[in-house]
């Protein structure tokens, strides 16, 4: 491989300016161990890989977990040069340099098709040359365990995988998802869909698709622009059964086989179809698939392991699309947003929603152009007018209002009690420590003019953990404050996610919020599906989600949970 010299003159720069950074905010961060500070200081002035150990690894012997989370954070563009040049490889490389120390010469990579885990599963067992040369980096039973190391770090946020798809289905509407994508898997690699009628896919002109190869059983492209490989199985006959087998985990098909021959003694299987008494099963839809062999319907996103066959049709009863009644966080063009107030009227409508709440930014986020207090009451002024003019449909006025660093709201009180609906989330200082952090999302649970917490958990899928918080405690007292909890549909959030929900929510009984965060008409359909199927596969149902409410049911909940916390805070003095 080429090498890849990085700038050290660059590098310097880029380390002062943070240096300075931390200078200037000195006193703003809250470092009370001046000696720590200095240390701090000479570790990152020479930025080397060592630099980068202490920095980012679990040892804090040197620095505590405190000033390690604030380095993160200032640091976290800063590359060793080690990592420069490997930010400059091919995906391939980049897992074999981790694996091995080694890397193959692009032309050889090209040559072979290589472009992800699959393809080069399959150059490795068929292309001689590719096989000898990696061969030459460890022995060939180590193969399996470079795979999945390539595999794993493959895999693609949900929403790279959602794009994808939407990409294809413009050269090819008959394509249906299955996999990790139908089941609603936060991280998708490959991306798997299944076509029913056969083309002639080295003619189509597929853009930043490219085509590797094709079997008898399905094709293989690369999305030049999501770094993933796309799977199309190819079926031409018994299309439910065989669509089946591709929709559940592994785990899941195991246990529907083995308790569907315990209902069905004479129960086969053989080339994935199904067979009783020696004739094949004759299904129309995967419902009737379920019904046949004495199982409760199971949706393809609750297919994941084996206790979804111990539901009773009531918990499988889970919330539908059709049950949304309204967007409770919306963005407008007076803050970050795209559309203008009256757009947003006429989208919601023609959507059939009965309210939408408008959740514009508070004063201190800057980069999202949050509303000052004039410019709200200046918002709040054309609600107030659009209302009286419109029927059978209203717009609540709202805000998405930061929690501070002390847990106290970015609004004072005297304009939060003239909001109809307030949601307060994190946008700032987010890297405070565990007891810091969950007592500033406590104060705000408790406070009485907030309804619901946004994006509590403050992860990222993919690229961020959840915040430093005790979790368990945040949703226990949100059920006792009866604080709305916010399922965000933005596919880099999807938070709160649904394994937190399924692992509290028999606890708590929280009341829970499916929201877009919509910033533009457009990111509706994605947003307004990932939060809905998050809910799904957490197994809530409509009762637990509150935007199923009607209007006036609505209404009331809002203006009891508001007195109810009032009267809390009032008891408390």
């Amino acid at each position: 491989m080429e090498k890849l010299n990085y700038k050290i003159n660059q590098r310097a720069a880029d380390v002062a300016r943070r240096l300075k950074k931390i200078i200037d905010f000195h006193e703003l961060i809250n470092v009370s161990n001046v000696s720590e500070f200095c240390l701090a200081y000479d570790i990152v002035f020479k930025w080397n890989k060592e630099s980068c150990k202490i920095v980012f690894g679990e040892d804090e012997s040197q620095l505590s977990s405190s000033m390690k989370l604030k380095l993160r954070k200032m640091f976290a563009g800063i590359k060793t040069e080690e990592e420069t040049k490997l930010s400059k490889i091919n995906n391939f490389n980049k897992a074999l340099f981790k694996f091995c120390g080694s890397v193959l010469d692009d032309e050889l990579l090209a040559k072979n098709n290589i472009y992800g885990p699959l393809s080069t599963y399959r150059a490795y067992y068929f292309k001689k040359e590719f096989r000898e040369a990696l061969n030459n980096y460890f022995k060939e039973s180590k193969f399996y365990d470079f795979f999945l190391l390539y595999f794993k770090s493959s895999k693609r946020p949900i929403g790279e995988a959602i794009r994808c798809f939407k990409k294809l289905k413009e050269f090819c509407a008959s394509l249906e998802p299955v996999g990790s994508l139908l089941r609603f898997e936060e991280m998708v690699y490959p991306l798997e869909l299944v076509l029913k009628n056969n083309l002639n896919f080295q003619n189509i002109n597929w853009k930043n698709f490219k085509y590797l190869y094709e079997t008898n059983f399905y094709i293989l492209l690369y999305d030049t622009e999501n770094q993933m490989e796309v799977k199309i199985y190819l079926i031409n006959k018994n299309f439910v059964t065989q669509k089946w087998f591709l929709s559940g985990t592994l785990r899941h098909n195991e246990i529907f086989i083995d308790l569907a021959r315990q209902n069905f003694k004479s129960f086969e299987v053989f080339q994935h179809n199904f067979f009783i008494e020696n004739k094949q099963l004759e299904v129309n839809s995967e419902k009737d698939l379920y019904e046949k062999l004495g199982f409760n319907y199971i949706y393809p996103e609750l297919r994941c392991g084996g206790c979804e066959f111990f539901k009773n049709k009531e918990e499988l009863n889970i919330v539908k699309f059709s049950d949304i009644k309204s967007d409770l966080h919306v963005h407008t063009n007076f803050s970050d947003g795209g559309n203008s107030i009256e757009e947003l009227v006429d989208f919601y409508i023609s959507k059939g929603y009965q309210y939408i709440v408008l959740t514009d930014h508070s004063v201190s986020l800057s980069q999202g152009r949050g509303l000052d207090i004039d410019k709200l009451m200046e918002k709040n002024d054309l609600i107030d007018r659009l209302n009286k003019n419109i029927k059978n449909f209203k717009i609540f006025k709202g805000a998405e209002v930061d929690i501070l660093e002390d847990g106290s709201l970015d609004y004072p009180d005297l304009i939060l009690e003239n909001l109809d609906f307030v949601i307060a989330s994190i946008h700032l200082n987010y890297d405070l420590d565990k007891n810091a952090m969950t007592s500033r999302l406590e104060r705000a649970i408790k406070n009485p003019y907030v309804h619901m917490i946004g994006h509590i958990s403050g992860r990222l899928v993919g690229f961020l953990p959840i915040y430093s918080v005790d979790l368990e405690r945040l949703l226990k007292l949100a059920s006792e404050y009866k604080t709305i909890i916010e399922i965000n549909g933005n596919p880099a959030r999807l938070d709160l996610d649904s394994s937190s929900i399924k692992l509290y929510k028999d606890r708590f009984k929280n009341l829970y919020a499916v929201n877009t965060d919509l910033h533009n008409i457009k990111q509706f359909n994605t947003r307004f599906y990932c939060s809905v199927m998050t809910a799904r596969k957490s197994y809530l149902r409509k009762n637990d989600i509150i935007n199923s409410l009607d209007l006036d049911e609505f209404e009331n909940l809002i203006k009891t949970i508001r007195s109810e916390k009032l009267m809390k805070k009032n008891s408390l003095f």
